[in-house]
């Protein structure tokens, strides 16, 4: 029996989707101000946690592939792959041009992630701006050893987010940390959550 029951009317349909809400779904870039202090943060805090990290990574809606660019940048022998709209690989691609091993994995097939173990899940807001039946099932199936997320929910919209992602934090990692952070971007003096996951301690 699953973990998180998914919500009546949101269980998608047999025809091939993006699976993704109706603000994405004709989209062809991915949109949203840069903001330089915001992606600053995230690489500080990448650099706090996850500086000496190598392995296998699946950063789920890499928004123009900074986050990614970087942490490449600084992390060897890492292998990444990227799940995201199949519309917005280009720009991503283009981002990344220095690094044409990083493997694309179509929103459409995103069971795929389900077929192997990864060593790192990077996300950033993402995930809350998908179906409830997209990421409860990636939760429920994905296996991972660490997480580096920032995100959280519009609760008026979509009440489930919030607890389905604390659940899947609580019962996945040993080692947790919870913090919050006003600096990232859109934080505008909003305390942001950041789960930082490990299997183990360092």
């Amino acid at each position: 029996m699953s973990k998180w029951k998914l919500a009546a009317g949101m269980v998608p349909n047999d025809r091939e989707t993006n699976n993704v809400k109706p603000t994405w779904e004709n989209s062809t870039s991915p949109s949203g101000k840069v903001s330089e202090t915001g992606d600053q943060e995230y690489l500080n805090l990448w650099t706090e946690h996850f500086a000496d990290f190598s392995g296998k990574i699946l950063e789920i809606g890499a928004g123009t592939g900074f986050l990614a660019h970087n942490i490449l940048q600084r992390n060897s022998n890492v292998d990444y792959s990227i799940l995201d709209l199949e519309a917005h690989f280009k720009e991503i691609q283009h981002t990344l041009k220095d690094y044409p091993d990083v493997s694309f994995i179509k929103s459409s097939e995103y069971k795929k992630i389900f077929e192997q173990e990864w060593d790192l899940l990077v996300e950033t807001h993402c995930l809350s701006e998908t179906p409830i039946y997209y990421y409860t099932d990636i939760f429920e199936n994905l296996s991972v050893k660490n997480c580096f997320v920032v995100d959280y929910g519009n609760t008026y919209e979509d009440p489930v987010f919030q607890p389905t992602l604390d659940k899947w934090f609580d019962e996945t990692f040993s080692t947790k940390q919870r913090l919050t952070n006003n600096k990232l971007l859109g934080g505008d003096k909003k305390d942001i959550p950041v789960y930082i996951g490990k299997s183990s301690v360092d």
